[in-house]
């Protein structure tokens, strides 16, 4: 049996089981354009009903009988000279004759992968800045650490110790949040309070008042309290450390007034545990003109030989400086904010410290000190990312003995 390789000119072709001049005497010499309107549409009807048992089961569910109709393997009965746009193709294609074209979907509700991957893209970029500009900036981490430290006496020994750092008061961090974490604190009734530095976000007039207003919420321990101030509660830079100078001592005074042990290079015995805190190394010494390196080496060694000590930095850096002298015990520090914002592999691309280890958490320092940077409360741009806000709780144990210098 032969098969055409395409239709003949008038639309008719040879068809399985049937020779071309039967059919057209059967049917009609119409074309299959002609079939489908006139006259001739009931011959296509009665030829439709007298091949239906010869077609596939699935041409056999359509009445109509459209002119293209296809009964063995894809092979048209009558083939149109021009398919109709709508046409509808039944039976197998082959593939190799189609040549794909570029496209672009005019549906919009048509997702194409492309445009769910970008899609994607949006929303991730969305949901993380909603989270570090939104959600983290005010999700307090309560960290809780063993501090030992050397010659405690046995009465302060499983006492708790909670460090504040960096509030930042100012148009940034709302009043409410910071009452919120004072009120929490007091709530845990510790023993020591220690708070390193940066009360304000800015020593103008504004700032200063502002603070000294909220001054009168800061928690205190049971057994003490003792602070030290931060590069931000002179200014944040040196232009401004002059131009706020006397804003600055009326804050100095404000803590002293509440009763809150602020340490400018000075040291405090609380019930048998003394607390050296040190100026910040930026700006803390401006009318000395520098850090007294000198100075604080003596306090810390002078100190440390009468007992229990903890000192207070806001700085990192200072753990660098040769002023430590064998001293064993701890530094508290904040002023890094843990990085604020730290990615994975890469850490924290910008921290205010010429040492970039000094990020968070505890370190030993080489020469037998160690040390603890606290994250901070508050920041002075409201964005955080994996480097939440922290309160940290201290609970004291005893290091033994230290060697006297």
């Amino acid at each position: 049996m032969r098969f055409p390789s395409r239709a003949t000119g008038d639309g008719a072709s040879l068809i399985t089981g049937y020779k071309l001049k039967s059919l057209r005497d059967k049917f009609g010499t119409g074309s299959a354009t002609q079939f489908g309107t006139g006259s001739d549409r009931n011959s296509a009807k009665r030829f439709c009903a007298a091949t239906a048992t010869q077609r596939p089961p699935h041409q056999t569910d359509n009445p109509s009988c459209p002119p293209w109709i296809v009964v063995h393997f894809g092979i048209p009965i009558f083939s149109p000279p021009q398919r109709p746009a709508n046409a509808i193709i039944q039976g197998p294609v082959n593939r190799s004759l189609i040549t794909p074209k570029t496209a672009v979907p005019l549906d919009p509700k048509l997702v194409t992968r492309r445009s769910f991957l970008r899609r994607g893209a949006v929303a991730t970029v969305a949901g993380l800045g909603i989270y570090a500009f939104g959600i983290e900036p005010r999700w307090v981490s309560v960290d809780h650490h063993d501090l030992p430290i050397p010659d405690l006496p046995d009465h302060l020994v499983n006492a708790t110790a909670i460090q504040i750092s960096d509030l930042h008061v100012g148009r940034g961090v709302e009043e409410s949040y910071l009452r919120r974490q004072f009120d929490y604190i007091d709530a845990l009734k510790p023993d020591f309070v220690f708070f390193t530095g940066d009360y304000l976000d800015n020593a103008t007039q504004w700032h200063t008042d502002k603070g000294i207003k909220l001054l009168s919420h800061m928690p205190r321990g049971k057994l003490g309290t003792a602070c030290v101030l931060g590069n931000h509660d002179y200014g944040g830079s040196t232009p401004k450390v002059a131009k706020n100078a006397p804003n600055t001592e009326r804050l100095i005074n404000a803590f002293e007034d509440q009763g809150l042990n602020l340490l400018i290079n000075d040291a405090v015995e609380l019930s048998g545990l003394n607390v050296v805190g040190l100026p910040d190394l930026w700006y803390g010494n401006f009318w000395q003109g520098s850090f007294q390196k000198d100075f604080a080496r003596d306090l810390i060694a002078s100190t440390a030989n009468s007992g229990a000590t903890i000192t207070l930095s806001h700085n990192p850096d200072t753990a660098d400086l040769p002023i430590w002298d064998g001293y064993q015990s701890w530094i508290l520090c904040g002023h890094t904010h843990g990085g604020q914002c730290k990615f994975p592999i890469i850490g924290a691309p910008r921290l205010p410290v010429a040492n970039y280890n000094y990020v968070s958490g505890k370190y030993q320092i080489e020469g037998g000190h160690k040390m603890y940077i606290n994250r901070g409360i508050g920041h002075s741009a409201r964005v955080r990312f994996m480097a939440r806000p922290e309160i940290t709780v201290f609970r004291l144990t005893s290091a033994g003995k230290q060697a006297k210098a």
